[in-house]
């Protein structure tokens, strides 16, 4: 696996579980 690859992928997962926290406060502040 090149590191190309493996940081793309971070990336990738970093941003999903930035988004989900973010929807999570959402709905905190909502309520």
């Amino acid at each position: 696996m090149s590191y190309v690859v493996f940081i793309e992928t971070l990336k990738v997962v970093v941003t999903k579980k930035r988004l989900k926290f973010l929807v999570l406060i959402g709905n905190c502040e909502i309520k």
